[in-house]
């Protein structure tokens, strides 16, 4: 979109969101009603100071942002301040960056809708100093926040600008009361508007931009813009970039001093901050070009004065050699039910694979884990009820930094050393479900496989951009998927952050694993999948026969275990496969047991590979699944394990998720003969409301 010149008055780009109920990283819309009932606080003021602090139990890093009541709109008090919580921050040489999360500027106006007073992960000094005032989360997250731009607010998915009075009026209809300052006098929309004050001097032209395009948060001089013209004035002021954290529908600035590189009345070089995106750019919000710069891509990055440096300053971070296997690994939680959803499991598998075979970043998932949203050395996948109304997915990086005094670039090696990934449980909003996938998500539905792969994407290091269709996009529609990396936008990113992450760094810190990351390669880049099906079924009088699936060289050897709580397993059989071909083959072993008083959970370790399959569960009313789906040469063999009762729609689908064949199956064995590639392939059969998933080898 190109501005036409505007002075004295910053403009601000509108996006169209149409009828999709859009998904803003990895969040849904939550209704104006539905914040404005749930909240516990809303408030109007202006935000006087920040300070980041790790929680009591020493689990996550908190910033509190000190804010400047100048009225309540619900559940007035006589304190004059009050302090919203937001996730991430950094203290001294540890830092957590978390994706969503709400950042707020110091000497901007908010309006803020806020959960209950917060007494666990509260900031402790605070409280103890001023135990009258209340600290809380924004509720609904950054659609809580509502930033005073010229006087007027914007409703995060929205496409509008409200002015206070209708802001405040639309309120108090849901309220029924009206705004009060904190003596208890009534507040009244001001007509004012809080303007950005312009910088002494005409501005009369920004005359160029370069380099164009260019890429956003990192350290690389060459990657700065220096923008032309006159009017700037002597001293700095401050460049506005389009928003890529809401597609465009305001400016932000960084809020690092140092950003600013060099300034003067006809030349500025500044440093182009994580969260700019593809728009016009604003000096001092008194001129707007009239052609866009290009961001292609973003790096996240840590700002800190860490170590001896004089002020804040923009740091670079690196990927490491945190396993000893070359990077890092996740696990799946067990006591938030994601390790047996294997659907959920697989889709964010594809996810993983994704991103390692496209810059070929070093992550694989190892086994399980009790590990959930905490600073623990363990990197969790989890699904989280917990998170804020209005959000499906967030992606936490914990790092650590260290200094010798002698390093000759910038001092410090920051380092990743944890992260966690959150997701919504299922249903994920009222009125849609997850779709895992393969299939398409309907209109009803958000994709899985998507919002993994964007929170895979932060976790990698990158930042939001404005490119409708790429992974880094900030916004994903219902119904919609992108399952694919771009080249020149998120691959080119990620191997950006991959070439310093994978070189010497000028020590090696001890918190920072045994060195550089190892990249993969294409050839080792697959995850290591031992088995294609993995079942079993009670037989009365006899015990649990599994089976399963191997496509794993002929010398391998598998470990069975078995479990009645999910947790703890025991080793009850180990098996070579005894085969002389590398083609896959089913194997098969009964666990004779005369009688099951409850159900069983079984897994597969893979003893080379140390790779364990996902968890099935066996008892005596029902096998693990329904149907029973394997192949004879170019013919599928669909069975069902009990009786069957109505029609079945059976799709097959490839693996990069295209579907090639699709049936409707009304009998309780189907054989279909069809001339099908040599592959794997993934299957879905969905009778009434209930799914069945799996992968099937046609030779």
């Amino acid at each position: 979109m190109i501005m036409n010149q505007a002075i004295g008055l910053l403009y601000f780009l509108i996006i169209i969101i149409g009828h999709h109920a859009y998904s803003q990283c990895m969040q849904y819309p939550v209704s104006f009603a539905e914040r404005v009932s749930a909240c516990s606080y809303i408030v109007l003021g202006k935000v006087s100071n920040k300070q980041c602090y790790w929680n009591d139990a020493h689990t996550n890093i908190y910033t509190a942002y000190t804010i400047d009541v100048m009225a309540y709109l619900k559940n007035p008090s006589a304190k004059d301040k009050i302090i919203l919580i937001s996730d991430g921050g950094v203290v001294s040489n540890e830092a957590q960056l978390t994706y969503p999360s709400v950042h707020l500027e110091i000497g901007r106006e908010y309006l803020c809708m806020l959960d209950e007073d917060e007494r666990v992960n509260d900031n402790k000094e605070i409280r103890k100093a001023h135990p009258e005032w209340v600290q809380a989360r924004p509720y609904a997250l950054n659609q809580g926040v509502f930033q005073n731009i010229n006087g007027k607010y914007k409703d995060y998915f929205q496409n509008t600008f409200l002015t206070e009075e209708s802001l405040l009026n639309k309120i108090s209809k849901i309220t029924g009361c009206p705004a009060v300052s904190p003596s208890g006098a009534i507040f009244k929309a001001r007509m004012t508007k809080q303007r950005i004050t312009p910088r002494k001097g005409r501005i009369t032209a920004i005359s160029s931009f370069s380099p164009n395009p260019t890429v956003g948060g990192t350290i690389v001089a060459g990657d700065f813009i220096t923008i032309t013209g006159s009017g700037f004035g002597s001293t700095p002021g401050t460049v506005f970039f389009t928003n890529a954290d809401d597609g465009g529908a305001t400016y932000m600035s960084s809020a690092v001093a140092s950003d600013i590189v060099s300034w003067s009345n006809t030349s500025i070089t500044v440093k182009v901050p994580e969260g700019a995106g593809t728009g016009p750019i604003n000096v001092n919000g008194a001129f707007t070009s009239t052609t866009n710069l290009t961001v292609t891509y973003t790096h996240a990055n840590i700002n800190s004065s860490f170590s001896s440096f004089g002020t804040v300053t923009r740091q670079r971070y690196y990927h490491r050699n945190m396993n000893g296997a070359g990077g890092m690994y996740f696990q799946y939680n067990t006591t938030s039910g994601f390790s047996t959803n294997t659907a959920a499991v697989a889709a964010f598998e594809r996810a993983l694979e994704t991103w390692r075979c496209a810059t070929y970043i070093n992550w694989f998932s190892n086994g399980t884990t009790t590990a959930g949203y905490a600073a623990d050395g363990i990197n969790s996948v989890l699904f989280d009820n917990t998170l804020p109304a209005g959000v499906l997915g967030v992606a936490t990086s914990r790092f650590s930094g260290a200094a010798t005094g002698a390093c000759n670039l910038h001092n410090t090696v920051w380092c990743v050393n944890e992260v966690d990934i959150q997701f919504k449980p299922n249903p994920p909003a009222t009125g849609f479900t997850w779709q895992y996938g393969p299939a398409a998500p309907s209109s009803s539905q958000y994709d899985f496989e998507s919002v993994a792969l964007h929170e895979l994407g932060h976790a990698h290091g990158l930042g939001h951009v404005i490119n409708s269709g790429k992974v880094m996009h900030y916004a994903l529609p219902n119904g919609q998927s992108v399952r694919t990396l771009d080249p020149t936008v998120d691959v080119a990113a990620g191997n950006a952050r991959m070439a310093y992450s994978t070189s010497a760094t000028c020590f090696n810190p001890g918190s920072c694993g045994s060195g550089p990351m190892v990249a993969l390669t294409p050839g080792t880049c697959s995850l290591p999948i031992a088995w294609l099906e993995f079942s079993g079924k009670y037989l009365q009088g006899t015990g649990v026969r599994l089976l399963w699936t191997s496509h794993l060289s002929k010398s391998t050897s598998f470990h069975l275990y078995r479990s009645n709580n999910a947790t703890d397993y025991e080793l009850i059989h180990h098996q070579q496969p005894g085969y002389d071909s590398d083609i896959p083959v089913t194997l098969e072993y009964t666990d004779f047991m005369p009688y099951l008083d409850k159900g069983l959970y079984y897994k597969l370790e893979v003893i080379d590979e140390t790779v364990h399959s996902k968890a099935i569960y066996v008892d005596a009313e029902s096998n693990s699944t329904k149907f029973s789906v394997f192949t004879s040469q170019n013919q599928i063999w669909i069975r069902a394990n009990d009786e069957f009762k109505s029609s079945i729609e059976f799709s097959l689908y490839d693996m990069s998720s295209k579907k090639i064949f699709h049936a409707t199956l009304q009998e309780k064995e189907h054989v279909i003969d069809a001339q099908f590639r040599p592959g794997i392939y993934c299957y879905t059969l969905v009778e009434h409301d209930k799914i069945q998933t799996g992968r099937i080898f046609i030779r």
